[in-house]
C-alpha cells in the first residue's frame, strides 16, 4: 500500500464527536456560494466550550438527500414543530440544509441526481464553497476532520442516469480528494479527511484502488448492500489514497442491511446491525485503514409518528405499522454495535440523531418539550 503524508490524529477517534453541519442558503449567482459562517463559528466555539471533536461536513450542499418542500410562510419558530406535533419550519429535518439536489436544481433543474458528480461547472461550484469553509477552520484544534458528503449515492429524489456506476462516486470522492485534498492539505494540515459515504459494498466489482478487497460469497454476504445495487464501493472508496479514515452508517429503520428473516424488527435490527459492524471491521483491517460508524439510530416507538425518512418532508403514513422499538432496546442496541465496533477494528460511533428534552438555545434545562 503506498503510504501518504497524513495529519496526526487526536490522541484517539473515541473520544465525543459531533457533526458540524452548516445551514445552507441558495444566493445569487449560484458560483458565489457563501458558508453562513457566523452560525457554524457558534457550533465550533461550543464544542471547544465541551471539549467536542467535531467532524466538519462539507455536506452543507453535499449531503445526498435534499427532497424538495414547500416554503413556509409563517416566522421562524426554532423548535420547528407546531402544538400539534406537525413539522412546519425549514431547518426541522435534518435533510432540509442543502444538498446535491439543490445543485442540480439550481444549475441544470430536471436532470439525474448523479450530474453532481460530474458536470464541471457543479463540481466547480462546490470546490469554491468547501476552499471558503477550510480556509476559516483550518488551524482550528476543535475539528477532527472533513468529510466530503453525507451518504454519497447515485440517485435521491432525483433519479439515477443508467451510466451512475460506484467508479462513478469513487472517481468524484478522488477528484474532489485528490488534487482537492492536496490543496486543502495546503491550506490545513492539522485535520483528516473522509469521503461520508454509508459503506455499501461492491463485492465482484472491478476496483479502482482496491488491491484487496472481499470476495463475493451470498452465504456471508447476501442482499443488495454487498451486491452493487446501491453503486457505491465503499472498499474503494476508502482504498483511494487521499482518504485517511472510512465511514459508513447504520439506519436498520430505513434500510434492510440484510434480507428478510423471520424475527421481529427491533431483534433483526439488533443483529443485522452486529453484523454489519463487523463488516467493516473487517474492512478496516484488510485495507489498514480506521474506519469509522459516522452515523447510528433506531427509532423508538415515541418518536415513530415524527420520523420522517431521509428521502422524504413527512413522517409515515398511519397505514405503516409501527416499527419503532421500546427505549431499553434501543439502549441495549447502541451499547451492542458501540461494543461489537470499539472491540474490533472500527474507531469511532457516532449517534445520530441526539434528541434530549429540555434543552434551551442557551445549552441549559429547561422545559420539558423536545
Amino acid at each position: 500500500m503506498t503510504t501518504h503524508s497524513t495529519p496526526t490524529p487526536p490522541p484517539t477517534l473515541r473520544t465525543p464527536v459531533g457533526h458540524g453541519a452548516i445551514s445552507s442558503h441558495t444566493p445569487a449567482p449560484y458560483t458565489q456560494l457563501r458558508p453562513p459562517s457566523q452560525r457554524l463559528d457558534q457550533v465550533v466555539a461550543a464544542a471547544q466550550n465541551y471539549r467536542v471533536k467535531l467532524l466538519l461536513l462539507l455536506s452543507t450542499l453535499t449531503n445526498n438527500w435534499n427532497p424538495e418542500r414547500p416554503t413556509p410562510t409563517t416566522s421562524w419558530d426554532h423548535r420547528g414543530v407546531t402544538d400539534n406535533g406537525e413539522f412546519s419550519q425549514r431547518g426541522f429535518l435534518s435533510n432540509d440544509y442543502g444538498g446535491i439536489d439543490l445543485y442540480v436544481r439550481n444549475f441544470h433543474h430536471g436532470s439525474t441526481h448523479d450530474l453532481f458528480y460530474t458536470n464541471n461547472t457543479i463540481i466547480s461550484a462546490f470546490k469554491n464553497y468547501v476552499a471558503q469553509v477550510v480556509k476559516r477552520y483550518s488551524d482550528n484544534p476543535t475539528g477532527l476532520g472533513w468529510q466530503l458528503g453525507n451518504n454519497l449515492c447515485c440517485s435521491s429524489t432525483f433519479p439515477a442516469s443508467s451510466s451512475c456506476n460506484p467508479q462513478t462516486i469513487t472517481k468524484w470522492v478522488v477528484e474532489i480528494c485528490g488534487p482537492f485534498s492536496n490543496y486543502i492539505k495546503t491550506l490545513d494540515s492539522n485535520h483528516l479527511v473522509t469521503a461520508g459515504d454509508g459503506g455499501f459494498y461492491c463485492l465482484g466489482c472491478k476496483k479502482l484502488y482496491a488491491k484487496n478487497s472481499t470476495q463475493p460469497n451470498t452465504m456471508i454476504f447476501p442482499g443488495t448492500s454487498f451486491d452493487g445495487l446501491y453503486r457505491v464501493d465503499t472498499e474503494d472508496i476508502l482504498a483511494s489514497p487521499c482518504i485517511n479514515f472510512g465511514s459508513f452508517q447504520l439506519f436498520p429503520d430505513q434500510v434492510d442491511y440484510f434480507p428478510d428473516q423471520l424475527k421481529s424488527f427491533a431483534t433483526k435490527a439488533i443483529g443485522d446491525g452486529g453484523k454489519w459492524v463487523g463488516a467493516h471491521s473487517n474492512t478496516a483491517k484488510q485495507q489498514g485503514k480506521p474506519e469509522v460508524l459516522t452515523a447510528m439510530e433506531h427509532v423508538t416507538k415515541d418518536f415513530w409518528q415524527l420520523f420522517v425518512p431521509f428521502n422524504a418532508t413527512d413522517p409515515f403514513p398511519d397505514t405503516i405499522p409501527c416499527r419503532g422499538v421500546e427505549e431499553f432496546q434501543q439502549t441495549y442496541t447502541f451499547t451492542s454495535w458501540s461494543g461489537t465496533a470499539l472491540n474490533g477494528d472500527v474507531d469511532g460511533v457516532l449517534e445520530y440523531l441526539w434528541v434530549q428534552h429540555g434543552f434551551t438555545s442557551h445549552g441549559t434545562v429547561g422545559s420539558s418539550k423536545p
